[in-house]
């Protein structure tokens, strides 16, 4: 019998929150979540949950940050899922509010400045004119001022120069047009 309604996934994710919000500590919450036992591919769901309960705090609160983190390098499937994430929530965040795109793009440079998820990240973003509207132009500004913030103008201007990163950061800095 096939559960078309996805009971299941959303029974899951309501667990997945619960066990976010009433942990004292992201460490706790990430000792919970993992005695889940998930079946595969369903990691995707305990990084959305976490993305979406870092989005309705009323402020970004490190524990989501920390949280994510820790499942990025337990395993690479987490890591994944994020980065996964980090494109779809670029590409919907039109649909936010500014207070959910703060945080939620600040989640995204605290992942990024502790290199949870790599820099290839960034691959998912290509500014122009016509690619970007004000909610995204809004999120880049905020994930590269707390990545300034919190790495240093040297450092993040470093990182940016790598020239290993030139092909993944194509569509962050075009250079095929004059304006």
């Amino acid at each position: 019998m096939t559960d078309l309604t996805e009971g299941e996934v959303i029974q899951l994710r309501r667990k997945i929150f619960l066990t976010i919000q009433s942990s004292m500590e992201f460490e706790e919450a990430a000792h919970k979540l993992m005695q889940l036992r998930l079946a595969p591919g369903l990691e995707r769901e305990v990084v959305n949950m976490i993305v979406e309960s870092c989005a309705q705090a009323r402020t970004f609160q490190r524990f989501y940050g920390l949280l994510a983190q820790r499942f990025c390098v337990v395993g690479s499937e987490y890591q994944q899922s994020c980065v996964d994430a980090f494109g779809d929530q670029y590409e919907s965040c039109h649909r936010l509010e500014t207070r959910q795109l703060r945080n939620i793009a600040k989640l995204f440079a605290f992942l990024l400045h502790t290199d949870a998820i790599p820099w290839t990240t960034l691959e998912a973003i290509t500014v122009t004119e016509e690619a970007t509207n004000p909610s995204k132009r809004i999120f880049l500004k905020v994930v590269f001022q707390e990545l300034f913030t919190s790495m240093g103008r040297a450092t993040l201007q470093g990182r940016l120069a790598d020239p290993s990163m030139r092909e993944p950061f194509r569509g962050l800095f075009p250079k095929d047009h004059p304006r």
